[in-house]
């Protein structure tokens, strides 16, 4: 399990723990985060005793990667604990892909049975569109449209969902990735 360090900022007249732990499930996956507060008046030793503290008992709990706040400089503290930062790209990579792998899973769900099954086609296995006709057993100019029809039907899903969001071209351009845009 991977862990994650939070900074939380104290709540006025409220007397509060320095370090929590909870576990969260974010996206398919499990973290335990620690929330630990603090204010413009914790003193650096309190707030170097917190992270300690965060570490041994996320430590307890299985954690050995942590992911860290930006500008987190107590790094010390979780080495000496045996918490190793995580790279904070992979895991917003890992994130990233789930997240759009179950908005295309959420898209593709409303398509209608023969829009869905022709673009699984095509998209997922790669078949060519005289593939396709064959399995299915339909005219290739109904494969295409199927597909065509899907696929924008998929945009307008993602679009009014808030997944995608801009201009994509239906066709790659011949600029594309050189710094240009369409022709």
């Amino acid at each position: 399990m991977i862990g994650i360090l939070l900074w939380k900022e104290p709540q006025r007249g409220l007397r509060q723990r320095p370090v929590t732990l909870a576990e969260r499930n974010i996206l398919h996956m499990r973290f335990l985060c620690a929330e630990i507060t603090r204010g413009l008046r914790t003193l650096e030793a309190a707030l170097g005793w917190r992270v300690s503290s965060a570490a041994r008992r996320m430590r307890k709990m299985g954690v050995t990667r942590a992911v860290l706040p930006e500008g987190f400089a107590y790094g010390a503290q979780l080495e000496k604990q045996g918490l190793r930062p995580v790279s904070t790209l992979a895991l917003r990579r890992r994130l990233a892909a789930d997240w759009v792998r179950q908005a295309l899973a959420e898209g593709m769900s409303q398509l209608s049975a023969d829009h869905r099954q022709a673009l699984a086609l095509r998209e997922l296995h790669e078949l060519s569109y005289e593939e396709i006709a064959a399995v299915l057993e339909v005219d290739l100019g109904t494969v295409k449209s199927r597909i065509s029809r899907a696929r924008g039907a998929l945009r307008k899903i993602l679009l009014k969902n808030g997944n995608l969001s801009g201009y994509l071209p239906s066709k790659p351009t011949e600029n594309a990735g050189k710094g240009g845009g369409r022709s």
